[in-house]
């Protein structure tokens, strides 16, 4: 962080020796450490929403299948409000779980949820 500004680093630290005072280099690095935390902990919430969206339509694919095993991809698609091919995805994610599993063809089968609630 602070060779990314290095330049404002040595400036504070020049100013605090002119004035006799640790105040520029304190408050140059509290900024500093309070911009990186700020970065670093919104990249977090900003992944932690992308993981709570991705776990709401998982869920609301599972919810379709729930209330109606021989829905097609792109029927659960239609309901859900994502493409065919993102219903897919999480279909794929739902077996890989053990969650559902697809019973006969893809023309005549099913679904099984195999977790309750």
């Amino acid at each position: 962080m602070v060779y990314a500004n290095q330049q404002t680093y040595y400036e504070a630290i020049a100013q605090s020796t002119q004035f006799g005072q640790s105040g520029p280099f304190i408050e140059f690095m509290l900024g500093e450490i309070l911009e990186t935390l700020l970065k670093h902990h919104g990249k977090h919430l900003l992944q932690d929403k992308l993981q709570d969206k991705l776990q709401d339509k998982k869920l609301a694919v599972l919810n379709c299948i729930k209330q109606n095993p021989r829905l097609t991809a792109t029927k659960i698609g239609h309901l859900v409000g994502i493409s065919e091919r993102q219903v897919r995805y999480y279909l794929a994610a739902l077996k890989k779980e053990d969650s559902i599993r697809r019973i006969g063809g893809n023309k005549a089968g099913y679904w099984e949820v195999l977790i309750k609630g």
